[in-house]
């Protein structure tokens, strides 16, 4: 017996219909995407075949040589399925991708979050270790920040957190003055 029938026991009932609500869905698509796409299918092997026939006509008059091709009933055939196929598929994908978002909540219900091996349980480990880092390395610039502010040396270290003033820069330029 499916899965399907026998869903596990995390799920809610409207969890097991909605789910039924989304597989519903896609199989409706599905099969409508596949009639649509062989009705397309065999109107375009139709309209193939006759341009194919005028495009015959046409060259017969002016002389040409023409091509080889055959429509019959295997090419009816191939269309047709082609058609079904290509529009079972596209629907199907349509009708899920529009539909995917109704199970979001689904997918989180039962969830194990210890999962994985222990390779990824290291690097999730590490990861989280170094935003903890990067935390504290933040925390202590701010500290460092605040103090070198507070002291009243200025955010930067050229000049030893002294600036001249503008009258100063042109005392002094008038007094190392080449002459």
């Amino acid at each position: 017996m499916s899965r399907a029938f026998t869903p596990p026991d995390t799920l809610s009932k409207d969890d097991i219909r909605t789910v039924a609500d989304v597989r519903r869905e896609v199989w409706t698509n599905g099969f409508k995407g596949m009639f649509f796409g062989t009705a397309t299918g065999l109107i375009l092997h139709t309209v193939a075949k006759t341009g194919h026939g005028l495009l015959q006509n046409t060259r017969k008059i002016a002389g040409d040589v023409p091509t080889n091709m055959l429509f019959n009933k295997n090419t009816v055939f191939l269309s047709a399925m082609i058609g079904g196929a290509v529009g079972s598929f596209s629907w199907a994908t349509a009708a899920g991708k529009n539909n995917v978002h109704h199970l979001h909540d689904v997918f989180e219900k039962g969830k194990k979050t210890d999962t994985g091996t222990v390779y990824q349980q290291k690097a999730d480990r590490a990861r989280q270790e170094e935003i903890e880092q990067r935390q504290r390395n933040r925390l202590m610039r701010r500290q460092s920040l605040e103090r070198s502010l507070v002291s009243g040396r200025g955010l930067s270290d050229s000049h030893g957190g002294h600036w001249l003033e503008e009258d100063e820069i042109i005392s002094e330029r008038e007094v190392n003055k080449p002459r």
